[in-house]
């Protein structure tokens, strides 16, 4: 991989965050950069990133396409933007007063599309527990760990800590709308709040698995 060096000079601090992520797609896919490496080369904490992109990565790349420095936003399919709409309006009118109306149109889909994919709010519930989960936020950064561990990479235990920890500042920060529903639910919605909080058990096994085994030998 290429050494890159940021020029600082007198950038504020989302023109290095730009300037850092623009250098670091020369070598790799945007999609493959992660938000660690980009304050890295900017030297910026985590915390600025996000004072600058409240929407993380995703706001950063449409900067970036609008600057004519990344090349297109790639396309949502349908059920995505759905998920993404649905997000959107049950943190802001909360479950039982949205409508699958209001839903269709923020997506900017069809209500009969929107029944294509799925057919109550229920269904909506879950497939957004499903795709927006703390498990599914962990889910890349755990298996990142492993391929590095796998590929000798030295990590001690407050490396890989910190990269779990940013996984998840990461994705609460970037999703503060699926934050939002997921207290919502627990005093409007149990069952529902019953299947998130059993995900997050299964989603954190590997993690307390490690911390145990760490215990056990001492380390910790």
């Amino acid at each position: 991989m290429t050494e890159h060096q940021l020029h600082k000079g007198k950038c504020t601090g989302k023109e290095r965050l730009i300037q850092a992520a623009k250098m670091l797609t020369e070598d790799c896919p945007f999609d493959e950069i992660t938000i660690e490496e980009i304050i890295k080369l900017a030297d910026l904490s985590r915390p600025a990133f996000y004072y600058h992109f409240t929407g993380g990565k995703e706001e950063l790349r449409t900067e970036l396409v609008n600057r004519g420095l990344l090349d297109h936003i790639p396309t949502h399919d349908t059920r995505l933007a759905i998920l993404e709409a649905a997000v959107r309006i049950f943190a802001r009118s909360g479950v039982s007063a949205a409508t699958l109306e209001d839903i269709a149109t923020e997506a900017g889909v069809t209500r009969g599309a929107l029944c294509w994919h799925f057919h109550s709010k229920d269904d909506l519930l879950s497939a957004i527990i499903q795709h927006y989960g703390p498990h599914s936020m962990l889910r890349p950064v755990i298996e990142q760990l492993e391929l590095d561990l796998q590929n000798g990479v030295p990590l001690d235990d407050e490396t890989i800590l910190r990269r779990l920890a940013g996984g998840f500042y990461d994705g609460f920060t970037s999703q503060s709308d699926y934050a939002r529903l997921a207290i919502l639910l627990i005093y409007t919605h149990p069952q529902a709040a019953y299947i998130l909080a059993d995900k997050i058990v299964n989603g954190r096994k590997r993690i307390t698995e490690y911390i145990q085994k760490r215990q056990n030998d001492g380390y910790f």
